[in-house]
Protein backbone atom coordinates (compact mmCIF):
# COMPACT_ATOMS: atom_id res chain seq x y z
CA UNK A 1 0.00 0.00 0.00
CA UNK A 2 1.41 3.33 -1.15
CA UNK A 3 -1.20 5.63 0.73
CA UNK A 4 -4.44 7.26 -0.11
CA UNK A 5 -5.04 8.12 -3.89
CA UNK A 6 -8.46 9.71 -3.58
CA UNK A 7 -11.64 10.68 -1.95
CA UNK A 8 -14.96 10.75 -4.20
CA UNK A 9 -18.08 11.73 -2.88
CA UNK A 10 -21.22 11.52 -4.33
CA UNK A 11 -23.36 15.08 -4.95
CA UNK A 12 -26.67 15.56 -6.10
CA UNK A 13 -26.00 18.70 -7.55
CA UNK A 14 -22.61 19.13 -9.64
CA UNK A 15 -23.03 22.93 -10.14
CA UNK A 16 -24.00 23.35 -6.52
CA UNK A 17 -21.16 20.94 -5.46
CA UNK A 18 -18.26 22.31 -7.89
CA UNK A 19 -18.90 25.89 -6.79
CA UNK A 20 -18.58 25.01 -2.69
CA UNK A 21 -15.85 23.10 -3.11
CA UNK A 22 -13.92 25.49 -5.44
CA UNK A 23 -15.57 29.19 -4.24
CA UNK A 24 -16.13 28.23 -0.81
CA UNK A 25 -13.86 25.86 0.40
CA UNK A 26 -11.09 26.74 -1.58
CA UNK A 27 -9.90 23.25 -3.63
CA UNK A 28 -8.15 23.91 -6.88
CA UNK A 29 -10.24 22.63 -10.02
CA UNK A 30 -8.61 20.60 -11.79
CA UNK A 31 -11.18 18.97 -14.50
CA UNK A 32 -14.85 19.13 -14.98
CA UNK A 33 -17.20 16.31 -17.05
CA UNK A 34 -20.99 16.25 -17.69
CA UNK A 35 -21.72 13.68 -14.39
CA UNK A 36 -18.16 14.59 -12.37
CA UNK A 37 -15.75 17.20 -11.41
CA UNK A 38 -11.77 16.54 -10.05
CA UNK A 39 -9.89 18.79 -7.49
CA UNK A 40 -6.91 19.30 -5.56
CA UNK A 41 -6.43 19.89 -1.89
CA UNK A 42 -2.43 19.95 -1.68
CA UNK A 43 -1.79 16.55 -3.24
CA UNK A 44 -5.26 14.84 -2.59
CA UNK A 45 -7.30 13.90 -5.46
CA UNK A 46 -11.05 14.26 -4.79
CA UNK A 47 -13.36 13.40 -6.95
CA UNK A 48 -17.20 14.55 -7.10
CA UNK A 49 -19.79 12.90 -8.95
CA UNK A 50 -23.42 13.22 -9.69
CA UNK A 51 -26.50 10.91 -8.65
CA UNK A 52 -29.49 12.87 -9.37
CA UNK A 53 -31.28 10.16 -6.65
CA UNK A 54 -28.99 10.45 -3.76
CA UNK A 55 -30.58 10.59 -0.63
CA UNK A 56 -27.87 13.12 2.23
CA UNK A 57 -26.54 11.08 4.55
CA UNK A 58 -28.26 10.68 8.23
CA UNK A 59 -25.15 8.87 9.51
CA UNK A 60 -24.42 10.30 13.29
CA UNK A 61 -20.85 8.60 13.82
CA UNK A 62 -17.60 10.73 13.54
CA UNK A 63 -16.50 9.47 10.01
CA UNK A 64 -15.45 12.86 8.24
CA UNK A 65 -13.06 13.69 5.94
CA UNK A 66 -10.29 16.68 7.23
CA UNK A 67 -8.71 19.18 5.17
CA UNK A 68 -5.17 20.65 5.87
CA UNK A 69 -5.61 24.36 6.36
CA UNK A 70 -2.54 26.85 7.58
CA UNK A 71 -3.30 29.23 10.49
CA UNK A 72 -3.30 32.25 8.70
CA UNK A 73 -6.21 31.14 6.65
CA UNK A 74 -8.25 29.52 9.40
CA UNK A 75 -10.69 32.23 10.88
CA UNK A 76 -11.09 33.63 7.31
CA UNK A 77 -12.45 30.09 6.03
CA UNK A 78 -14.15 29.31 9.11
CA UNK A 79 -16.10 32.69 8.56
CA UNK A 80 -16.66 32.05 5.21
CA UNK A 81 -17.75 28.63 5.53
CA UNK A 82 -20.14 29.52 8.60
CA UNK A 83 -21.76 32.59 5.47
CA UNK A 84 -22.07 29.88 3.38
CA UNK A 85 -24.81 28.17 5.45
CA UNK A 86 -22.77 24.96 6.06
CA UNK A 87 -24.04 23.08 9.57
CA UNK A 88 -21.35 22.93 12.15
CA UNK A 89 -21.64 19.29 13.16
CA UNK A 90 -18.96 18.95 15.83
CA UNK A 91 -16.61 20.40 18.53
CA UNK A 92 -12.89 20.54 18.20
CA UNK A 93 -11.46 18.44 21.20
CA UNK A 94 -8.09 17.54 20.02
CA UNK A 95 -4.79 19.29 19.18
CA UNK A 96 -4.71 21.91 16.74
CA UNK A 97 -7.82 24.28 15.52
CA UNK A 98 -10.23 22.43 14.12
CA UNK A 99 -13.58 23.26 12.38
CA UNK A 100 -15.96 20.28 11.71
CA UNK A 101 -18.68 21.13 8.79
CA UNK A 102 -21.02 19.51 6.27
CA UNK A 103 -21.14 19.75 2.56
CA UNK A 104 -23.97 20.23 0.35
CA UNK A 105 -25.07 17.18 0.16
CA UNK A 106 -24.05 16.19 3.60
CA UNK A 107 -20.38 14.87 3.84
CA UNK A 108 -19.21 15.27 7.34
CA UNK A 109 -15.75 17.36 6.26
CA UNK A 110 -13.11 19.33 8.84
CA UNK A 111 -10.48 21.90 8.14
CA UNK A 112 -7.56 21.38 10.68
CA UNK A 113 -3.99 23.10 11.30
CA UNK A 114 -1.59 20.65 12.32
CA UNK A 115 -0.17 17.23 10.68
CA UNK A 116 0.31 13.71 12.44
CA UNK A 117 3.51 14.64 13.86
CA UNK A 118 2.04 17.49 15.74
CA UNK A 119 -0.68 15.38 16.82
CA UNK A 120 1.96 12.11 17.84
CA UNK A 121 3.84 15.02 20.10
CA UNK A 122 1.07 16.00 21.32
CA UNK A 123 -0.66 12.39 22.77
CA UNK A 124 3.08 11.61 23.54
CA UNK A 125 2.78 12.20 27.64
CA UNK A 126 -0.55 10.05 27.66
CA UNK A 127 -0.07 6.84 30.43
CA UNK A 128 -2.75 4.72 27.72
CA UNK A 129 -0.60 5.34 24.41
CA UNK A 130 2.01 3.62 22.35
CA UNK A 131 3.80 4.76 19.11
CA UNK A 132 4.78 2.19 17.30
CA UNK A 133 8.82 2.75 16.30
CA UNK A 134 8.17 6.57 16.78
CA UNK A 135 11.92 7.95 15.66
CA UNK A 136 11.58 5.57 12.30
CA UNK A 137 8.28 6.48 12.21
CA UNK A 138 8.55 10.28 12.16
CA UNK A 139 11.60 10.12 10.31
CA UNK A 140 9.90 8.57 7.70
CA UNK A 141 6.80 10.70 7.31
CA UNK A 142 9.56 13.87 7.59
CA UNK A 143 11.34 12.56 4.42
CA UNK A 144 8.04 12.65 2.17
CA UNK A 145 7.69 16.28 2.73
CA UNK A 146 10.77 17.85 1.08
CA UNK A 147 12.58 20.87 3.53
CA UNK A 148 11.89 23.69 0.94
CA UNK A 149 7.54 23.13 1.27
CA UNK A 150 7.98 24.07 5.19
CA UNK A 151 6.77 27.36 4.46
CA UNK A 152 6.49 29.11 7.99
CA UNK A 153 5.32 32.69 7.74
CA UNK A 154 6.35 33.42 11.59
CA UNK A 155 7.39 36.97 11.63
CA UNK A 156 9.98 38.22 13.12
CA UNK A 157 12.96 35.75 11.57
CA UNK A 158 15.81 35.73 13.57
CA UNK A 159 17.61 37.97 11.42
CA UNK A 160 14.68 40.75 10.91
CA UNK A 161 15.94 43.38 8.37
CA UNK A 162 14.40 46.24 9.82
CA UNK A 163 16.08 45.13 13.05
CA UNK A 164 19.22 44.48 11.85
CA UNK A 165 19.05 47.94 9.19
CA UNK A 166 17.83 51.59 10.28
CA UNK A 167 15.31 53.29 8.17
CA UNK A 168 17.18 55.79 6.63
CA UNK A 169 15.30 59.68 5.85
CA UNK A 170 16.91 59.88 2.48
CA UNK A 171 15.37 56.74 1.17
CA UNK A 172 12.60 57.11 -1.33
CA UNK A 173 9.93 54.96 -1.14
CA UNK A 174 9.83 54.44 -4.83
CA UNK A 175 12.73 52.13 -6.21
CA UNK A 176 13.67 50.36 -9.40
CA UNK A 177 15.79 47.22 -9.12
CA UNK A 178 17.99 46.98 -11.97
CA UNK A 179 20.03 44.36 -13.71
CA UNK A 180 22.40 46.03 -15.68
CA UNK A 181 25.47 47.14 -13.91
CA UNK A 182 26.70 48.61 -17.18
CA UNK A 183 23.78 50.98 -17.51
CA UNK A 184 24.07 51.83 -13.93
CA UNK A 185 27.73 52.91 -14.01
CA UNK A 186 26.96 55.00 -16.93
CA UNK A 187 24.27 57.26 -15.05
CA UNK A 188 26.63 57.38 -12.67
CA UNK A 189 29.40 58.88 -14.78
CA UNK A 190 27.19 61.07 -15.42
CA UNK A 191 26.52 62.41 -12.92
CA UNK A 192 22.99 61.38 -12.90
CA UNK A 193 23.47 59.72 -9.56
CA UNK A 194 23.70 60.29 -5.86
CA UNK A 195 25.08 57.33 -3.59
CA UNK A 196 22.42 57.18 -0.62
CA UNK A 197 24.03 54.09 1.22
CA UNK A 198 25.66 51.06 0.87
CA UNK A 199 24.64 47.43 1.29
CA UNK A 200 26.90 44.28 1.52
CA UNK A 201 27.57 40.67 1.02
CA UNK A 202 30.48 38.64 0.63
CA UNK A 203 30.98 39.96 -3.12
CA UNK A 204 31.30 43.17 -1.87
CA UNK A 205 29.83 46.50 -1.47
CA UNK A 206 26.63 47.15 -3.56
CA UNK A 207 25.20 50.66 -3.43
CA UNK A 208 21.63 52.31 -3.41
CA UNK A 209 21.66 55.26 -5.10
CA UNK A 210 18.98 58.38 -5.76
CA UNK A 211 18.51 59.15 -9.25
CA UNK A 212 18.58 62.65 -10.15
CA UNK A 213 16.61 65.80 -11.55
CA UNK A 214 13.04 63.32 -11.25
CA UNK A 215 9.88 64.97 -10.63
CA UNK A 216 10.03 62.69 -7.55
CA UNK A 217 12.39 60.69 -5.32
CA UNK A 218 13.34 57.36 -6.86
CA UNK A 219 16.18 54.94 -5.35
CA UNK A 220 18.41 52.70 -8.18
CA UNK A 221 19.85 49.64 -6.75
CA UNK A 222 21.72 46.40 -8.61
CA UNK A 223 20.24 43.46 -6.60
CA UNK A 224 22.80 40.91 -7.61
CA UNK A 225 22.63 38.02 -9.39
CA UNK A 226 20.06 34.95 -8.79
CA UNK A 227 16.95 34.91 -6.20
CA UNK A 228 18.62 34.50 -2.76
CA UNK A 229 20.80 37.22 -3.80
CA UNK A 230 18.08 39.91 -4.78
CA UNK A 231 15.75 38.74 -2.44
CA UNK A 232 18.05 39.73 0.10
CA UNK A 233 18.91 42.82 -0.96
CA UNK A 234 15.19 43.82 -1.61
CA UNK A 235 14.89 42.73 1.82
CA UNK A 236 17.11 45.39 3.13
CA UNK A 237 15.59 47.93 0.54
CA UNK A 238 12.61 47.58 2.47
CA UNK A 239 13.78 48.11 5.61
CA UNK A 240 15.62 50.91 4.59
CA UNK A 241 12.13 52.62 3.39
CA UNK A 242 11.53 51.45 -0.10
CA UNK A 243 8.14 50.44 -1.02
CA UNK A 244 7.14 50.79 -4.33
CA UNK A 245 9.50 48.30 -7.04
CA UNK A 246 9.89 47.99 -10.44
CA UNK A 247 12.75 45.35 -11.55
CA UNK A 248 13.67 45.48 -15.44
CA UNK A 249 16.16 42.81 -16.47
CA UNK A 250 16.89 40.43 -19.22
CA UNK A 251 15.96 36.60 -19.72
CA UNK A 252 16.18 33.97 -22.16
CA UNK A 253 13.90 33.60 -24.66
CA UNK A 254 11.85 30.52 -25.40
CA UNK A 255 10.00 31.88 -28.27
CA UNK A 256 11.35 31.71 -31.68
CA UNK A 257 9.14 35.29 -32.51
CA UNK A 258 11.43 37.60 -30.22
CA UNK A 259 13.46 39.10 -31.55
CA UNK A 260 16.31 40.63 -29.28
CA UNK A 261 14.87 43.37 -27.43
CA UNK A 262 11.56 42.22 -26.81
CA UNK A 263 9.60 43.54 -24.08
CA UNK A 264 7.83 40.88 -21.83
CA UNK A 265 6.05 42.04 -18.58
CA UNK A 266 5.72 38.68 -16.97
CA UNK A 267 2.07 38.03 -15.12
CA UNK A 268 3.07 34.88 -13.15
CA UNK A 269 6.61 33.29 -12.80
CA UNK A 270 6.92 29.09 -12.75
CA UNK A 271 8.75 28.98 -9.13
CA UNK A 272 11.68 26.23 -10.06
CA UNK A 273 13.74 27.93 -7.62
CA UNK A 274 14.26 27.74 -3.69
CA UNK A 275 13.99 31.26 -2.06
CA UNK A 276 9.96 31.98 -3.16
CA UNK A 277 9.21 29.02 -0.71
CA UNK A 278 10.63 30.65 2.51
CA UNK A 279 8.31 33.79 1.62
CA UNK A 280 4.94 31.71 0.56
CA UNK A 281 3.35 28.55 0.24
CA UNK A 282 4.41 26.45 -2.53
CA UNK A 283 0.64 26.33 -3.71
CA UNK A 284 0.69 30.02 -4.32
CA UNK A 285 1.47 31.54 -7.33
CA UNK A 286 4.25 34.30 -7.79
CA UNK A 287 2.70 37.14 -9.61
CA UNK A 288 3.33 40.79 -9.44
CA UNK A 289 1.24 42.75 -7.49
CA UNK A 290 -1.75 44.55 -9.41
CA UNK A 291 -0.89 48.74 -8.91
CA UNK A 292 2.74 47.87 -10.05
CA UNK A 293 1.50 45.67 -13.16
CA UNK A 294 -1.09 48.96 -14.21
CA UNK A 295 1.64 50.76 -13.75
CA UNK A 296 4.29 49.06 -16.07
CA UNK A 297 1.20 48.56 -18.62
CA UNK A 298 -0.02 51.98 -18.66
CA UNK A 299 3.58 53.09 -19.41
CA UNK A 300 4.56 50.74 -22.43
CA UNK A 301 1.00 51.58 -23.93
CA UNK A 302 1.64 55.12 -23.64
CA UNK A 303 4.97 55.33 -25.79
CA UNK A 304 3.29 52.53 -27.98
CA UNK A 305 5.83 49.97 -27.18
CA UNK A 306 5.74 46.53 -28.67
CA UNK A 307 5.55 44.76 -25.68
CA UNK A 308 3.82 41.04 -24.58
CA UNK A 309 2.38 39.41 -21.28
CA UNK A 310 3.25 36.47 -20.54
CA UNK A 311 4.58 33.64 -17.77
CA UNK A 312 8.03 33.42 -16.82
CA UNK A 313 10.37 30.72 -15.92
CA UNK A 314 12.59 31.35 -13.16
CA UNK A 315 15.11 28.59 -12.29
CA UNK A 316 18.48 28.53 -9.98
CA UNK A 317 19.57 25.90 -12.43
CA UNK A 318 21.30 27.78 -15.76
CA UNK A 319 22.74 24.71 -16.89
CA UNK A 320 19.97 22.78 -16.08
CA UNK A 321 17.70 24.13 -18.63
CA UNK A 322 16.77 20.82 -20.74
CA UNK A 323 14.92 20.56 -23.71
CA UNK A 324 12.00 18.78 -21.89
CA UNK A 325 12.16 21.83 -19.41
CA UNK A 326 12.11 24.25 -21.81
CA UNK A 327 8.80 22.58 -24.14
CA UNK A 328 7.28 21.66 -20.39
CA UNK A 329 7.29 25.13 -19.20
CA UNK A 330 6.48 26.60 -23.14
CA UNK A 331 3.12 24.77 -22.22
CA UNK A 332 2.73 26.30 -18.83
CA UNK A 333 2.21 29.80 -20.87
CA UNK A 334 6.27 30.77 -20.35
CA UNK A 335 7.84 32.88 -22.72
CA UNK A 336 11.11 33.22 -21.31
CA UNK A 337 13.56 32.18 -18.16
CA UNK A 338 15.53 34.25 -15.64
CA UNK A 339 16.32 33.62 -12.22
CA UNK A 340 14.65 36.09 -9.68
CA UNK A 341 11.37 36.74 -10.31
CA UNK A 342 9.86 35.00 -8.52
CA UNK A 343 11.35 35.53 -5.93
CA UNK A 344 10.45 39.10 -5.94
CA UNK A 345 6.98 38.54 -6.27
CA UNK A 346 7.30 36.46 -3.12
CA UNK A 347 8.98 39.23 -1.04
CA UNK A 348 6.72 41.61 -2.08
CA UNK A 349 3.89 39.65 -1.61
CA UNK A 350 5.13 38.58 2.04
CA UNK A 351 6.29 42.38 3.07
CA UNK A 352 3.34 43.67 1.47
CA UNK A 353 4.89 46.16 -0.52
CA UNK A 354 4.31 46.65 -4.56
CA UNK A 355 6.46 44.49 -7.09
CA UNK A 356 6.11 44.29 -10.69
CA UNK A 357 9.54 43.81 -13.18
CA UNK A 358 10.12 44.50 -17.19
CA UNK A 359 11.99 42.12 -18.87
CA UNK A 360 13.36 42.26 -22.36
CA UNK A 361 14.20 38.93 -24.96
CA UNK A 362 17.63 38.58 -24.93
CA UNK A 363 19.26 34.91 -25.53
CA UNK A 364 17.38 32.67 -27.36
CA UNK A 365 16.57 29.00 -26.06
CA UNK A 366 13.31 28.46 -28.90
CA UNK A 367 15.56 26.31 -31.33
CA UNK A 368 17.88 23.53 -31.37
CA UNK A 369 20.91 24.98 -30.20
CA UNK A 370 21.39 27.89 -27.68
CA UNK A 371 22.20 31.76 -29.08
CA UNK A 372 23.21 34.22 -26.97
CA UNK A 373 22.81 36.75 -29.53
CA UNK A 374 25.37 39.09 -27.58
CA UNK A 375 22.34 40.25 -25.71
CA UNK A 376 24.79 41.56 -23.16
CA UNK A 377 26.01 43.87 -25.82
CA UNK A 378 22.95 45.73 -26.62
CA UNK A 379 23.53 48.99 -24.48
CA UNK A 380 20.47 51.24 -26.33
CA UNK A 381 17.79 48.39 -25.07
CA UNK A 382 19.34 48.37 -21.59
CA UNK A 383 19.21 52.09 -20.81
CA UNK A 384 15.95 52.74 -22.28
CA UNK A 385 14.31 49.78 -20.57
CA UNK A 386 15.63 51.28 -17.43
CA UNK A 387 13.86 54.80 -18.31
CA UNK A 388 10.93 53.12 -18.65
CA UNK A 389 10.94 51.52 -15.29
CA UNK A 390 11.55 54.72 -13.92
CA UNK A 391 8.87 56.08 -15.36
CA UNK A 392 6.71 52.81 -14.58
CA UNK A 393 7.75 53.27 -10.81
CA UNK A 394 6.81 56.84 -10.43
CA UNK A 395 3.34 56.40 -11.63
CA UNK A 396 2.50 53.22 -8.66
Amino acid sequence: MRGLNHITFSVSDLDKSFCFYESILGLRPVARLKHCAYFLAGNLWLAIVHESDLAKSSRDDYTHVAFDCSSEEFAGLKEKLLASGCREWSVNHSEGDSFYFTDPDGHKLEIHIGDLQSRLNAIRGNQDVHIYEPDRFLQSVADEVPAILEFDPDKPAFIEPSRVLKRLEKMPEHCVVCFFNDVIASLEKQGRLELITQLKSEIGYNPVYLIKNLAMPVALLHPGVGAPLAAGFIEEAIALGASRFIACGGAGSLAASHQVGKLIVPTFAVRDEGTSYHYMSHEIQAVPTAAALSAVVATLEGHSVDYECAGTWTTDGIYRETRKKIEDKRKMGCSCVEMEAAALFAVARFRNVEMAQILYAGDDLSGEFWDSRNWHSRTDIRERLLELAIEACLKI
